[in-house]
């Protein structure tokens, strides 16, 4: 049933991607992807039979661009090919197979001898998948569903009812009981919903909210119904449904009066938390959320104001006011002592990230390697803090060092199978797409950003759309979609912050490096303005990696202004940009070769060619440091042509090497080592009238001009105007050309 699993391997999703991609001609949009690699098993014959399925029965259809699932593909694709199958099956071994998946997941020990011999026959033959609790399930969920849907009615009642009475508790009991008006007990809908939560399936878990309606409210069970309500409010948040998500956290609010009073204050809590994420990271509303938090319950425990408290640090954070939360965090230190380990932890890692914008990742990453070690990775509801721990080790990571020191982090942001990191779907490309573009991987990482920005009108549960939009104006521009990255920039400014503002240095780093790129001619000042805003927060990590954005393009005020941050940052990250920032100003082209070359070992090859640029550029620059430098930029934009980055274009062609026949380039060689025209005569063999006329040549090819022997030979550039404003505006391409496929 799962077209040989296991023969090639699993498959990660970035793979997953690649392989839809070849399959189908063109990408598919991020949460069709995810549906069918999932349903897939992870399995690449699984994944290219069933979406060739889908497109031959019609629910995978080109919409804009990518390919996207139109209606549920198990049913319109799946059931036909396993309906097939099962044609050619022992009616028997069919009959256990519709058991198999009804009861998923399964209990050896549970199955009768005849099914327990076929289980083992599967589990050999890769069919059945046996997880580390030792329960069994088929190794592609896909066809379990497709089971489900195909065995006989009797046979879902028989299994149903024993799951009802004895559990465990499934999505597929749940609405079997609710299409039957079978009233589910409110333990097993608990449980079925923690445990849904901690696979991050959503739906799940709402409809075991939804079940309550078969509930009346009684004294003892309105504790667990605020709880299942709350869950409920959390995961509808990525259906993403907010209207039931709001709705759930009203249920609750209104259970507080019939509680008991001593429960009161940490429900009051929980209730408060989950109003303010709602109105945070959905609404954008962080005044609000933080007004929600400070609404007092009618009795304070020890417990209850350590929960606001935190959640209070984590909003100021996530909202970008980090000056505050840290402030908070010193009057709250007493009563944050007070709060559950985990939660204490999660406050730690957030501040990490406080630390990140402050300009010291390489102390945030000491702390978050420290918090990583007193927590080891655990199941169930601490998935969660394993989240935000990967998480905070990327972000102060790559700001401490770069890519190149951390390439486990490249593996882990291509596979999301893991269960140590299971970020939402937006936020996962988001992550990848920058990762891909500081590598200089600019094709793909556009290609990915609007994929994922094609979603973001529909769900994005965790507010990074903002950071989004910066993104792709950025690569959009790079990739000369000038229209595009216009659209973006001026995009920007309406798109809610919401939790993007935790990354705020990145996002308007990318927005100013977009509009250098578009040549905006005030930019230069637009971005020292948002650079000064942020340093008064105490922000300096993000004021310098909006300075460097200029810095990259050749603007000397920015480039003063991050020298004068140095003393507040650490980390080989910044200390590359100040000493980009230093070579710049002082014209030096070795030092900004040099610079080139820290950049390319940290794994940043855009900004290592946009270093080399610049020592291009700088007046009577060496001809050999010149052909070194322009060797770099050339030898990057072989592999990555970025259309749109006209700086590096004129650095490859600044002395129009290519068009020069090899004696020339011999003659040019020797010029730039001071010889007269006579002594290149004689060290090449050659007349002193044949020598003259190779020069003559050189002037019309080059432009260049003849200097006092025993100087450098040619000028080879144009001192650029001392301003801030980045480059001059560039051509619009005469063609965009189409991003390469996916590798």
């Amino acid at each position: 049933m799962s077209e040989r699993p296991g023969v090639v391997g699993e498959l990660t999703l970035a793979e997953a991607e690649a392989l839809l991609e070849r399959t189908l001609g063109s990408p598919v949009d991020p949460a069709s992807a995810r549906r069918l690699t999932r349903l897939a098993g992870y399995q690449p014959e699984m994944l290219v039979t069933l979406a060739q399925a889908c497109r031959t029965h019609g629910c995978l259809e080109r919409i804009d661009g990518p390919w996207q699932l139109t209606e549920d593909p198990v049913r319109t694709a799946l059931v036909p090919l396993v309906r097939a199958r099962l044609d050619t099956e022992d009616p028997e071994a069919v009959a256990t197979l519709f058991r198999l998946a009804l009861m998923e997941p399964v209990h050896p020990e549970s199955l009768e001898a005849a099914d327990a011999r076929l289980a083992a026959r599967l589990e050999r033959a890769g069919e059945l998948r046996r997880e580390e609790s030792g329960l069994l399930v088929l190794a592609v969920p896909g066809t379990a569903e497709a089971l489900r849907l195909l065995s006989p009615v009797e046979e879902q009642d028989r299994v149903h009812a024993r799951a009802v009475a004895h559990g465990p508790l499934r999505r597929g009991t749940l609405r079997w009981a609710a299409g039957r008006g079978i009233r589910v007990p409110l333990p097993a809908l608990l449980v079925l919903a923690r445990e849904s939560l901690a696979r991050h399936d959503w739906a799940s878990v709402v409809d075991a909210a939804e079940h309550l309606e078969a509930h009346e409210v009684s004294q003892d069970s309105v504790r667990d119904r605020c709880r299942l309500l709350l869950m409920s409010a959390y995961a509808a948040r990525f259906v993403p449904d907010l209207d039931v998500a709001h709705a759930h956290v009203d249920l609750a609010e209104d259970l507080l009066a019939r509680l008991d009073p001593e429960e009161v204050p940490e429900v009051d809590a929980e209730v408060r938390t989950a109003r303010a994420d709602l109105l945070h990271f959905s609404d954008g509303d962080l005044d609000g959320a933080l007004e929600a938090l400070d609404e007092h319950a009618p009795v304070a425990t020890d417990r209850s104001a350590a929960t606001v408290a935190a959640h209070r640090i984590m909003h100021l954070v996530y909202g970008g006011r980090t000056r505050a939360a840290r402030e908070r965090a010193e009057l709250d230190r007493k009563v944050l002592r007070r709060a559950p380990r985990d939660l204490r932890m999660r406050v730690a890692l957030t501040e990490t990230l406080a630390i990140v914008a402050e300009g010291r990742p390489q102390r945030a990453l000491r702390r978050t390697t420290l918090t990583a070690a007193q927590h080891a990775p655990s199941q169930g509801r601490a998935l969660w803090l394993n989240e935000e721990i990967r998480a905070a080790y990327v972000v102060a990571a790559l700001a401490s060092d770069g890519p190149a020191a951390f390439p486990s982090l490249a593996r882990m942001l291509a596979d999301t199978r893991e269960d140590l990191y299971r970020p939402d779907l937006l936020t996962f490309y988001l992550a990848r797409a920058n990762w891909l573009l500081v590598e200089g991987r600019v094709a793909k990482a556009h290609q990915l950003g609007e994929l994922a920005l094609g979603s973001s009108d529909l769900v994005d549960p965790s507010g990074v759309g903002a950071a989004l939009v910066a993104l792709v104006a950025h690569t959009a521009a790079l990739s000369g979609e000038r229209a595009r990255a216009e659209e973006l920039c001026a995009l920007f400014g309406t798109v809610p912050p919401r939790s993007a503002r935790i990354i705020a240095g990145g996002s308007h780093a990318h927005l100013a490096a977009a509009r250098l790129v578009l040549g905006h001619p005030h930019e230069g000042s637009r971005l020292r303005r948002v650079a000064e805003q942020l340093a008064q927060e105490g922000q300096y990590g993000f004021a310098a990696e909006v300075l460097y954005a200029g810095v990259r393009h050749g603007a000397r005020r920015a480039a003063a202004d991050l020298r004068e941050l140095a003393g507040h940052l650490d980390g080989r990250l910044h200390a590359m940009r100040v000493a980009h920032a230093e070579a710049l100003l002082a014209e030096d082209p070795l030092a900004l070769l040099e610079v080139s070359r820290r950049l390319e070992r940290a794994g940043l090859l855009l900004l290592s060619a946009e270093a080399a640029a610049a020592a291009t550029a700088v007046p009577d620059v060496p001809d050999a440091v010149r052909r070194r430098a322009e060797a770099r930029v050339a030898t990057f934009l072989e592999s990555e042509p970025v259309a749109g980055h006209a700086l590096l274009h004129r650095a490859r062609g600044t002395t129009g090497r290519a068009e020069l026949t090899p004696r020339e380039r011999e003659v040019a060689d020797l010029i730039a080592e001071g010889l007269t025209n006579a002594e290149i005569a004689a060290r090449l063999g050659l007349s002193l009238r044949t020598v003259e006329g190779h020069i003559a040549r050189l002037y019309r090819k080059t432009g260049a001009s003849r200097r006092a022997p025993r100087r450098a030979g040619f000028v080879v550039t144009q001192r650029p105007a001392d301003n801030a404003t980045g480059p001059a505006p560039s051509p619009a391409p005469a063609a965009t050309p189409s991003p390469p496929p996916a590798s």
